[in-house]
């Protein structure tokens, strides 16, 4: 004979009750954290305003940690300098704010480059890269 409390949680959990439930807290905690990221940049070539440097990869907004995010890698060699790149965006009240986000680079062929700002805006500003410029370090 079964105990009492085995025949409970068989009537009120059933095998297929469990699986959805799990199902559905999976789906939610899922879709949660991909709706939050914005692509500037897909996955392409992209160079600076005066192509002296290229970039294969993408740019994104991640607004659940309010950050803009780079990732790629150098498409061809360059020498070492510094990249700039500019970004405007507007806030949900309307309100215009900008970023910049700066690194060096060794200018190795294929360097990977991750690289973050949190830029000084709330949380969900929308935002665009206006620029992107590299200043080779002089000899």
């Amino acid at each position: 004979m079964p105990a009492m409390n085995d025949l409970a949680t068989e009537t009120i959990w059933p095998d297929g009750a469990r699986r959805m439930a799990f199902f559905l807290i999976l789906l939610s905690f899922s879709s949660a954290l991909l709706t939050h990221t914005t692509v500037l940049v897909k996955n392409q070539l992209f160079c600076d305003e005066e192509k002296q440097l290229c970039i294969e990869g993408w740019i994104a907004y991640e607004d659940h940690f309010n950050t803009i995010r780079i990732d790629g890698q150098l498409a061809e060699r360059s020498v070492p300098g510094t990249i700039s790149l500019r970004f405007s965006g507007t806030t949900r009240g309307g309100e215009p704010v900008s970023a910049r986000l700066e690194f060096r680079i060794d200018g190795r062929y294929q360097e990977i480059i991750i690289n973050s700002i949190v830029p000084d805006a709330p949380k969900r500003t929308r935002w665009t890269m206006d620029a992107f410029y590299f200043t080779a370090d002089r000899p």
